[in-house]
């Protein structure tokens, strides 16, 4: 690349970052620009640079290298602990997670179990210039990584305070066994950057707390900008008449122009009647045209990010309230002419609704680029053979900017194990390659919390279990992801049972105005209308003492409680569920009390959970031990099946049982958890 190219390539970056082009140009990309990104939509719709590109380094399956062609291999889920390699520093193992040429930045980072001290290397250091605990990073309970840019949301630890590098970044970690994320962004080369130091955090603790403020709040100041509102009542349907299904304009605003703010006003019966608001908003469509081009047509509820039940969150670029108007934040910029529209396609019911649209006149270059928003409904697919779901295939040049997913689940069991893959530009293996659907959502360990922050939410997650709808989102905004020609998105479909779902995605994006999504044509209303889902009954063994549900004396480390099992589809447990202990070490004793009607002798018969990362335990009643020791390794997550410990003498109320960690299996991994399906006392006559 010739230096001229390089000046305009920052000059352009620059730009791109949210830098007035009447100011005066720095001379380096620092930390404040950084920091701008992140609340900056603007600089979404610049063309990216050639030489810009968003990566990941994560822990995800190493086998997952063979490539799609080996599909066991493609789909491996042993996404824990992988490492790019160890090093061996001043006596200590350090696993090194990234390792980037600059220039460039971190821009999130993300752990399921952060643990350890994490030591940055940076442009070539041969000690660490930085070093802080894991959890200190991205726990949030710490200055300057305080939310929101730092915390943990439903048990996904998330930091988005960038890092600067200009020639190279090595990050590792004292501590295995870790899931993690490092996304990094790259700058073309020969952009000057100013390289992280710890001062820098000290120097500009003010501008990283004003960044989470302002994160908190809306992106666009409503007072500047003019505004244009518009309320409709749709009368009733007649069904024999096409004709009278409700295909409306909208709004019609000359340009040039950038829309700040689209914002619509949750329908209500306009003869006081209740509605089915989830087939409501799934039958109307937002369509919105840029310059003549059609670059949105998504159904309501999903084109705001919460379906199908227009469930509250609060993000940065998209939000629903509580009262149910949903707000687009994303900035639409169209030289010539924006038009929103609602369109129906099927009967409904008398409705009042409306509009609000916010801009501000503006001189736009002719690359700007054109927001757009793609819907991918996949209806009652089965889950075997697992595949992928794609959520985006994007043509020409832009930038991916988020997504949101709802999923139909018909059992309790997670469905989420799949990993994100990103290809860019016609990789040969994808750039971004994840470690769980709920890990690029931000947050772990299927947990069904709902939670709201600036880049992710959880709106909705039925239960019990993962059973039901539930709706997530996450956005990319200082971690967007450039593209020159070509841009596409899958997702694993990974459900631990083989049962049938639906998945439906919106990915947002920016691209010149009509570039093809390659995703179908938005499928007829009978098929976009939400389904109510028939919960499965789980079976539970006659007279069993479930372990999720005794009672606790003693722990000596660790958690233990309830677990739900019906997502792992290799087995039955009574219940669905188990007494799940983890956390211990070997000698550790867990004591559960365990009900007797009456004194008497009992044949004691217990099930157990076995799992990869279980230990060797040895059961006692009242003190006395109780047969020999149990191996609950497996090399998957399996029920033991019923072992007989023979006939016990008991005494009437209750007893204690006690479980004691006595070691592991060499082939396990070595966490010493331990699993309690039931116990069975039957009485010997």
């Amino acid at each position: 690349m010739s230096r001229q190219a390089v000046f305009f390539g920052i000059c352009f970056l620059l730009f791109s970052l949210g830098v007035d082009k009447a100011q005066s140009l720095p001379q380096k990309i620092t930390f404040p620009h950084m920091m701008k990104g992140l609340t900056d939509l603007d600089r979404l719709w610049t063309p990216p640079v050639p030489g810009e590109k968003t990566v990941q380094f994560s822990s995800f399956d190493r086998a997952s290298l063979k490539g799609p062609s080996d599909r066991d291999a493609w789909y491996a889920n042993g996404d824990c602990g992988k490492y790019m390699r160890v090093e061996k520093r001043r006596g200590r193992k350090e696993f090194v997670m990234a390792d980037a040429g600059g220039p460039g930045a971190v821009v999130r980072i993300w752990s399921a179990n952060p643990k350890g001290n994490l030591y940055f290397y940076v442009d070539g250091a041969g000690k660490p210039t930085w070093t802080i605990p894991f959890q200190e990073l991205t726990g949030g309970r710490k200055a300057p990584f305080l939310p929101p840019l730092s915390g943990v949301q439903s048990r996904g630890w998330n930091c988005y305070v960038p890092f600067l590098f200009k020639k190279h970044l090595k990050i590792t970690a004292d501590k295995g066994g870790v899931y993690y994320h490092v996304d990094v962004h790259y700058f073309p080369k020969g952009t000057d950057v100013e390289s992280f130091v710890p001062s820098v955090l000290e120097k500009y603790a003010g501008l990283i707390q004003e960044t989470g403020k302002r994160l908190l709040g809306p992106p666009a100041d409503l007072g500047r900008l003019e505004k244009r509102e518009a309320r409709f009542l749709f009368p009733p349907s007649r069904p024999e008449d096409p004709s009278s299904y409700p295909r409306k304009e909208i709004l019609r605003i000359r340009g040039p122009l950038v829309v700040k703010l689209v914002e619509f006003r949750r329908p209500v019966s306009a003869e006081g009647n209740s509605l089915d608001l989830a087939s409501v908003l799934r039958n109307l469509q937002v369509s919105i045209s840029i310059d003549g081009r059609e670059t949105v047509r998504v159904p309501v509820s999903d084109f705001f990010g919460s379906a199908p039940a227009f469930k509250s969150y609060d993000a940065y670029p998209m939000e629903v309230t509580p009262e149910g108007t949903g707000r687009c934040w994303f900035p639409m910029p169209a030289r010539r002419e924006f038009v929103l529209a609602l369109a129906g396609e099927r009967p409904l019911p008398a409705l009042q609704c409306g509009f609000l649209v916010a801009w501000e006149k503006r001189q736009l270059p002719p690359e700007a680029l054109a927001f757009h928003a793609s819907w991918h409904l996949e209806k009652h697919f089965r889950t075997r053979p697992r595949r992928d779901h794609m959520i985006l295939d994007a043509r020409g040049r832009g930038r991916f900017v988020g997504c949101m997913l709802m999923v139909a689940n018909p059992v309790r069991g997670w469905w989420g194990e799949g990993d994100e893959k990103f290809w860019v530009d016609g990789e040969s293996f994808p750039s971004t390659f994840g470690t769980g659907t709920e890990d690029y959502f931000g947050y772990a360990w299927c947990w069904r919390d709902l939670f709201s922050h600036p880049f992710h939410d959880q709106s909705q997650c039925d239960g019990p279990g993962n059973f039901g709808y539930t709706c997530v989102n996450r956005f990319h905004i200082s971690d967007e992801v450039p593209f020159q020609r070509i841009f596409l998105f899958d997702l694993e479909v990974w459900h631990w049972v083989d049962c049938w779902v639906d998945y439906a995605s919106t990915a947002y994006w920016y691209g010149a105005p009509g570039a093809p999504s390659g995703l179908p044509r938005l499928p007829p209303f009978e098929l976009r209308k939400p389904g109510k889902i028939e919960p499965r009954k789980v079976p539970r063994v006659a007279g069993a003492l479930e372990g999720e549900s005794l009672k606790i004396l003693k722990k000596d480390r660790g958690e233990a409680g309830p677990q739900g099992m019906t997502g792992y589809g290799t087995g039955f447990w009574s219940g669905g569920a188990q007494l799940w202990w983890r956390g211990a070490k070997k000698g550790d004793e867990l004591v559960l009390e365990l009900p007797v009607k009456r004194a008497g002798k009992y044949r004691f018969r217990a099930a157990f959970t076995k799992a990869a990362d279980y230990g060797i335990v040895q059961l006692y009643l009242e003190g006395k031990k109780l047969g020999g020791p149990i191996d609950l390794y497996h090399d998957g997550v399996v029920p033991s099946g019923l072992k007989d410990f023979g006939v016990v003498d008991l005494p009437g109320g209750p007893v204690r049982l006690t479980f004691k960690i006595v070691g592991r299996n060499k082939a396990s991994i070595p966490r010493f958890m331990a699993g309690l399906d039931y116990v069975l006392l039957d009485p010997v006559r």
